[in-house]
Order: structure tokens, then sequence, then C-alpha cells
């Protein structure tokens, strides 16, 4: 398997037991998403190559770099090393994590890319899911860049002071000034909620395929039993007919004897 172990590393003192079977799940599920962030950005900066231990087989993924978009691991592994991420440095300035269905954990973070090739800044959602005895890897996966740091400039030189004249005109009144934070933050909490609610959208497609599959497990071991049923009757020996009682005439001989 090309999947990592860190799992393990998430079970509890128990052994078998994981960290959600245990405890208030809120507080689980945080501590769940700290160690899996430090495990993924390091390896994410140190060897990106391997990023694909963390994922599912059936994982979904939606990797985002303005209008580029990739949805397999392999593309992305290759961008990042195109991008010089292993001379850069990855940093997550806040995460926020919380249980979902099944022992799943959905993370969500926003951080930051410098040293590297081109300078970024991004946020990432996740969607664990547990693969039993105690491992979780990635079902689903966005990453967007918010923007790309630019080169730093100095500022134009002040211009001179005009003259002053005997008569000025009033100044006129200033255009309100829109806070750059304030839009970048509302911007950023309408990005979360749209990956938010496809994480939720996926989380369900995936459970109407697990019941589905079920349906079809069952009905095929229906049709197998009614098939062993029909064999064994077609396979039984007729049942033999009744010995006749000694002594006992026909009746023929009842008729001519």
């Amino acid at each position: 398997s090309t999947q990592s172990t860190w799992g393990p590393l998430l079970r509890g003192s128990e052994g078998q037991r994981t960290l959600l079977q245990m405890g208030d799940a809120i507080n689980e599920a945080r501590a769940l998403g700290q160690k899996f962030v430090e495990k993924y950005y390091s390896t994410m900066a140190r060897s990106p190559k391997s990023l694909h231990g963390f994922y599912a087989a059936e994982a979904q993924l939606l990797w985002v770099f303005g209008d580029e978009e990739l949805t397999n691991v392999t593309d992305v592994q290759t961008r990042l090393i195109d991008l010089g991420i292993e001379s850069g440095t990855i940093s997550f300035e806040s995460f926020d994590s919380i249980p979902s269905p099944n022992l799943g954990v959905v993370i969500m973070t926003a951080g930051a890319i410098s040293g590297a090739v081109r300078p970024m800044r991004f946020v990432q959602t996740f969607l664990l899911t547990f693969h039993p005895p105690h491992t979780y890897y990635v079902a689903g996966d966005i990453f967007r860049v918010l923007n790309e740091a630019p080169a730093a400039v100095p500022p134009p030189p002040s211009p001179a002071p005009a003259p002053t004249s005997i008569t000025q005109a009033p100044t006129p009144p200033r255009s309100p000034v829109t806070n750059p934070v304030a839009v970048e933050h509302a911007q950023h909490a309408e990005k979360l909620h749209e990956e938010q609610a496809r994480l939720h959208a996926l989380q369900q497609q995936q459970q109407q395929q697990q019941q589905q599959q079920q349906q079809q497990q069952q009905q095929q071991q229906q049709h197998q039993q009614q098939q062993h049923q029909a064999q064994a009757q077609a396979q039984a020996p007729p049942a033999p007919s009744p010995p006749k009682p000694a002594g006992t005439p026909s009746w023929a001989s009842k008729l001519f004897g």
C-alpha cells in the first residue's frame, strides 16, 4: 500500500479505542486535527512527493490556483514541486476541526507559503474518515490560493508641497476608504462556507454509495441461496415406493384365481 500509517499516532492509551470514541468529541476532534495538520504540512514542506500517503484510494480533491484546478494527488505533488515548495516555509495561521458522522473529522486551515518561487496565502479544508482499527485518511480535500504575495515595491517619493495661495479652494470631502482586511475576511468566510457545503454533499454521496453497495450484496446473497436450494432439490433421489404386504393377492388373482 502507498498510504502512510500516521493514523496510529492518533490512537488512545487503551490501544484499540480511537480518540473519537473517548470523552468529549469536540476536544478530541481538535486534538486529532492538531496532530494531522502538523504532520501534513511538515510532509508537504520536506517531501511533497509523499503527500499521497495521507489520502484514501477514493479521495476527492480540488486544488485551485487561480484559473487552474487540480483533482488528483499526482498533479498536486507535481505542482508543489514546480513551485519550489521544498525551498520555502509553510505555516498554518489557524485551524478549526469538528467531528462528523461515522467517527470522521472536518478540519479547516488558513496558512501561508513563503520563500518559494511563488509565495502565497491559502485556505484548505479536509474531511478525514476512520479506517479500523485506528487509522484516518483524507477522503475530501479543498485547497484554494487566496492571493500571491507580490515582491516588495518601494513607495513613491512624496510630491513637493504646492505654493500657498492667498485664496484656497475648500478641500473636497474624502470618499470612504474600504478596509482591505475586512473585505478579505468577508471573502474568506464566503469561500469557507462554500467549501463546507461541498464537503457535506460529498459525505452524503459516499453514504448513499455505501447503502447501494450493501443492497447489491444482499440481493446477490439471496440469489445465491435460491440457486443452492434449486440445485439441492434437483439432485435429491426420488422416494422409493412402499413394499406390498406379503400374502396379499393382487386384483388379478381375485378375478381369475
